[in-house]
């Protein structure tokens, strides 16, 4: 849970309701509390919710604990609906047992500015950590750090401008529906981390040619204007080679414990954003240069946070 001081508690949950009458848009959902609000979002990127549900008067409560499916679910029932929420882990789930608890006896609140959600996230336990670690190494808690890592500020960063690059490259329906399947990846590998399906270091071997990808890539950017055509060519073609191993090596992870079709989500991020046409023409195309220079130093970014294996 990425807890924020104050008013303002969010992170990922996975909601179900027994309620035909609440429709949820989907299930796994990034959750911003407020007030007795909670506020409902495709990702931690998007700037407005999907939409709310009012929990003032809830009674919410924690599932069987012996039960391993249920050891980091709670249940929340609001009138006649019941909703039972899967969290990140045990330890989250105490955290937003307190936080639903707590907000179920205030008043509702429209959704925070961008401004107090980031505020609230420097603030939180997450930044605290950082901060800890020096905001460049990581040592403990690797593996689910990077399943984590889908809601940290280098992550973030990388998504909305990867975002627009492929709005720009292509059209905002393209963009929209690469960062859904991202999202719907990553949340899915989560939950397999924190339910112990999967161990979470094996998705360091994902992350390894995806680091070497990118480390290329502002190499290239650096140097485009100095570069032959056949050394900018052989040098996507090493990038896509780096991409696709990443995806060999995520969809065996995830190939026994994913449906045909989120498999498929998989090959079709890596079919366009780890093609070197995807690349070539985004790198060498004057008129996203400002886009790309984006793009490039969220990678960067990306970089300069390390994980090893627990």
């Amino acid at each position: 849970m990425a807890d924020g001081e104050g008013d303002i508690n969010q992170g990922f949950l996975m909601i179900k309701c027994d309620d035909k009458a609440v429709k949820l848009v989907k299930k796994e959902l990034w959750v911003v509390q407020v007030g007795s609000s909670l506020h409902l979002y495709k990702s931690p990127v998007e700037a407005a919710p999907l939409q709310s549900l009012e929990i003032k008067g809830a009674e919410v409560a924690k599932l069987d604990a012996k039960k391993k499916a249920k050891k980091s679910s709670l249940e929340m029932t609001v009138g006649k609906s019941r909703f039972e929420i899967a969290c990140a882990g045990e330890e989250d789930r105490e955290n937003w047992f307190a936080a639903l608890t707590e907000a179920s006896g205030k008043e509702p609140a429209p959704p925070p500015s961008k401004e107090a959600v980031e505020k609230s996230k420097k603030l939180g336990r997450g930044a605290r950590m950082k901060k800890a670690a020096g905001g460049k190494l990581a040592s403990s808690g690797a593996g689910k750090a990077m399943t984590r890592r889908l809601a940290d500020e280098e992550t973030q960063l990388l998504l909305k401008n990867l975002k627009i690059v492929i709005a720009k490259d292509s059209n905002k329906k393209k963009a929209d529906e690469i960062e859904n399947d991202i999202m719907k990846i990553a949340v899915k590998s989560f939950f397999l981390v924190d339910n112990k399906v999967v161990n979470g270091n094996v998705f360091l071997d994902v992350d390894g040619p995806i680091r070497r990808a990118f480390e290329l890539i502002e190499k290239v950017w650096d140097k485009k204007e100095r570069l032959s055509e056949e050394a900018c060519t052989n040098a996507f073609k090493t990038i896509e080679g780096h991409l696709r191993k990443a995806e060999k090596v995520l969809t065996e992870i995830l190939l026994p414990h994913l449906k045909p079709h989120s498999i498929q989500r998989i090959k079709g991020i890596f079919n366009y954003l780890g093609s070197a046409r995807f690349l070539q023409q985004i790198i060498m195309d004057d008129e996203l240069e400002d886009e790309v220079h984006e793009l490039v130093q969220a990678m960067v970014r990306y970089t300069q946070v390390h994980h090893y294996k627990d």
